[in-house]
């Protein structure tokens, strides 16, 4: 593996699937948003008060495998944090400024975390089961000892131990669905050039990450976060109240609201019907998927969408008669 100056992190997927470097749209789409929740989660940890908006993670193409890389400082954000502290880059340089340097602390632990998550999922066959972890013993005021059915101990900080207990079960399980018997997945940390903290999945491995039933369980489960769709469907209500709509889709309704700076009032000569026989018409309702989740992941049972566009059917077809 190249490490190159400028980077603290990384995830990749090795192996004959990826050999060229080539992944499908859906595992690609998959492991960005998987590892975007996990390390964004670990981030919060770290510094709850950071907007979740603020995380800019690029991905590198290499032969023989797939990755996503963590930049160093200043280079992962954008946003107002990012913005709150360019005066002072300007004054000081940009990576001599305390809080550039508090930015590469964080990112650190931050990967540092979830690479102890994993293993530690790894050792105890499974993510955030407080249940597989309850043998732990405290070995001193900052650390635990953690035993599996095998008997088999390591040694964490409490820090780690708690944040394993605490994590969502299926928090890494994006990044874990894409692992076959010809793909594994690596997550680590550079320091001075070297790769450290570095944990590998592999695909006997995969079920402790994630289940058949994440997917099964997820509605509309084409209809992926982030994805422009137009869909084609019809307007079950209109609430003014709360600046939301009904849209019944392949039988579902889903929870729909304007994107921001809108409200649904702009939209009422196309939510309204002009047939007697009926309220609400048949729409192409043009928007943005947004799947997050009450951790902050993208991973929500039931997909809304953030609508640009409203397209009364019945009054396409009447401007063509």
């Amino acid at each position: 593996m190249i490490i190159e100056p400028g980077y603290l992190g990384y995830l990749k997927y090795e192996g004959d699937t990826v050999e060229e470097g080539i992944m499908d749209a859906r595992d690609a789409a998959s492991a960005l948003l998987g590892f975007d929740e996990a390390f964004r989660y670990c981030v919060e940890q770290e510094k709850p008060t950071w907007n979740r908006e603020d995380l800019n993670l690029p991905v590198r193409i290499e032969k023989g495998c797939w990755q996503i890389l963590i930049p160093a400082g200043l280079a992962v954000f954008a946003g107002q944090y990012l913005k709150s502290t360019a005066k002072i880059a300007a004054e000081d340089g940009l990576f001599e400024t305390s809080a550039a340097k508090d930015l590469n602390r964080i990112l650190k632990a931050s990967l540092s975390a979830l690479v102890w998550l994993v293993k530690i999922s790894k050792h105890l066959g499974a993510v955030g089961d407080k249940s597989r972890a309850s043998n732990a013993k405290i070995r001193d005021s900052d650390h635990v000892v953690v035993l599996n059915d095998q008997n088999e101990e390591i040694v964490v900080t409490k820090r780690q131990f708690d944040l394993y207990c605490q994590c969502p079960k299926a928090l890494l399980g994006q990044c874990a669905r894409i692992i076959d018997e010809n793909c594994e997945l690596e997550i680590g940390r550079f320091e001075n050039g070297a790769v450290i903290d570095s944990m590998r999945i592999f695909p006997e491995e995969r079920t402790v990450f994630y289940s058949e039933k994440e997917d099964s369980e997820i509605i509309l489960p084409e209809l992926e976060h982030g994805k422009f769709v137009s869909l084609e469907g019809e307007i079950t209500r209109a609430t003014e109240s709360t600046n939301t709509i009904g849209f019944h889709y392949q039988g579902h309704t889903l929870f729909c609201r304007p994107e921001r700076g809108q409200k649904i009032a702009s939209f009422k000569q196309r939510i309204i019907s002009r047939q007697d026989d009926h309220i609400f018409p048949r729409v192409h309702l043009v928007g943005v998927v947004n799947r997050s989740d009450k951790h902050g992941g993208f991973r929500a049972k039931k997909p809304e969408i953030v609508f640009s566009e409203i397209l009364s059917i019945e009054m396409i077809s009447g401007e063509l008669l």
